[in-house]
Formats: structure tokens, C-alpha cells, sequence
């Protein structure tokens, strides 16, 4: 599904750019996971674990 391969490449450069300290990991970036997670599961996909969070 186009929308699930679209939304985890957003998470995935969501992280590199928190890696490379180009992004806060602040509540806005918490929300905005949290979020695309909730969309991810209703579309039947699963989230990022809460041990990937968990670092953050």
C-alpha cells in the first residue's frame, strides 16, 4: 500500500535527521510519531516499537 510505504519513509527520515541533529527530539517529534504510528496500525501495518522510542 502506497500510504504505509510513504508514511515509514517519513519515520525513517525522521530518525536519520534526529541522528544527524538536524531535529529536536521534543514533543513535537514525539507527537509526530505517535500519530503515524496510530495511522500505521489502523491501516493495518503496525508501528515503530516502543523500544525504538525509547532511545529518543
Amino acid at each position: 500500500m502506497q500510504a504505509i510505504t510513504k508514511l515509514r519513509e517519513l519515520q525513517g527520515e525522521t530518525f536519520d535527521q534526529l541522528v544527524h541533529e538536524k531535529l529536536a527530539a521534543d514533543e513535537s517529534f514525539r507527537i509526530f510519531i505517535t500519530l503515524s504510528n496510530d495511522v500505521l496500525r489502523q491501516l493495518g501495518a503496525g508501528g515503530m516499537d516502543d523500544d525504538q522510542l525509547s532511545d529518543v
